[in-house]
């Protein structure tokens, strides 16, 4: 694991991007996170500040030469704010060793309190953690008064990323709410013999 705390000037962060490629080489599974102080596009920006093509373009080179992918996020699509400036510059990034050992990875934008980034909350989990059973829709929850109340606020947590991945996140999300009110009204009837 290698915590990031990157320069804010592109200059010195080119340095960077040079050391952790050679971190690369060495390290598997390998799994890095922090700020980065770059963003992949303009999609990852809002706000009057400059937007540098150029910065994005070297964090990407190192993204792909490293073979790195993001682990996505829930939560705030923007990691770090500023007046009316909104980036996201802290992420995880894993290579494809680290997410076959550890295919369940999740993190959390957290609500900032007194920095102006963000924290990151990261699950991480290996393929034998746990043991996954089946989700089981009851047909007596759509008698009870509260299933769209619960139903609605899963599907309407904020998700970013491609459609797809976004999709599963809220199922995901979903089938978490619906285990847990499940358990709370109704004692958890799909676990009962």
């Amino acid at each position: 694991m290698t915590v990031v705390y990157a320069a804010s000037k592109a200059t010195l962060r080119r340095g960077l991007w040079k050391d952790l490629t050679t971190l690369s080489l060495l390290y598997k599974p390998w799994v890095l996170l922090g700020d980065f102080n770059a963003i992949t596009s303009r999609a990852e920006h809002k706000g009057a500040a400059f937007f540098d093509p150029g910065s994005s373009a070297d964090f990407n080179a190192f993204i792909a030469t490293c073979e790195l992918s993001d682990a996505g996020f829930i939560g705030s699509q923007y990691t770090r704010s500023c007046g009316l400036h909104y980036s996201r510059l802290d992420r995880v990034l894993c290579d494809s060793s680290f997410l076959s050992a550890f295919p369940v990875i999740s993190v959390r934008h957290l609500v900032k309190t007194n920095s102006d980034h963000a924290p990151l909350l990261i699950n991480i989990q290996s393929s034998t953690a746990r043991v996954k059973c089946s989700f089981r829709f009851q047909n007596m929850w759509l008698k009870h008064p509260n299933f769209i109340s619960v139903v609605t606020a899963a599907w309407n947590q904020e998700f970013y990323g491609d459609p797809f991945y976004t999709i599963c996140c809220k199922l995901k999300a979903l089938k978490f709410s619906l285990k847990e009110w499940n358990r709370d009204i109704f004692g958890n009837v799909t676990t009962k013999g």
